[in-house]
């Protein structure tokens, strides 16, 4: 038991950089051997790591929102909602640019010999602006968490919040604690 606490115990930000420097050692040594099937030995933990995160990322977005507009006046309410949909689009627009410069400069996954299946060629259409803003009011909140779609996650936790607001200046203290109780977990 003196391991586990001591590990959680450790400051996040030293784990988090230790794993860094061990992921890149890994990648130099493998990279220097030249081991073809590296990348998919470990391709299991990488999907493991990846589900974790997007395991933990809707709730969070979620809880966050509803909380926060929850503990917002229904007054102040409409021009706070607009504000987190602009930053959600801007901070989106932003990890794509980042996104897509970093994988022009490093270019990654070169050289990976990850045996090439056969693909077939879809021809996508956009959708339109109307179906793309109906498509932001989700039919069904819970399949939208599961599923990972975020800003149908988000309308629903500012309609959320914001029907909370309306309870909580109604004077309802125990809606109020189970809304601060989800975030808090």
């Amino acid at each position: 038991m003196g391991l586990l606490k001591s590990y959680l115990e450790y400051p996040i930000l030293r784990k988090i950089f230790i794993g860094l420097i061990l992921g890149a050692v890994y990648g130099l040594i493998v990279g220097a051997i030249g081991h073809p099937g590296a990348a998919t030995a470990i391709k299991p933990l990488g999907d493991l790591f990846v589900r974790l995160l997007k395991m933990l990322v809707m709730p969070i977005v979620l809880a966050s929102l509803v909380v926060g507009a929850a503990s917002i006046s229904p007054a102040r309410l409409g021009r706070v909602g607009v504000k987190i949909v602009v930053y959600y689009l801007v901070t989106s627009a932003f990890a794509v640019f980042i996104g897509l410069i970093m994988a022009n400069l490093f270019k990654p996954g070169l050289g990976l010999q990850l045996g090439a299946g056969e693909g077939k060629a879809i021809q996508a259409q956009a959708p339109s602006l109307v179906e793309t803003l109906l498509n932001i009011v989700p039919t069904n909140p819970f399949a939208s968490l599961a599923s990972g779609a975020v800003l149908p996650t988000i309308f629903f936790a500012i309609v959320l919040g914001i029907a909370l607001s309306y309870l909580m200046n109604s004077e309802n203290e125990r809606i109020k604690n189970s809304a601060t109780t989800l975030y808090n977990v």
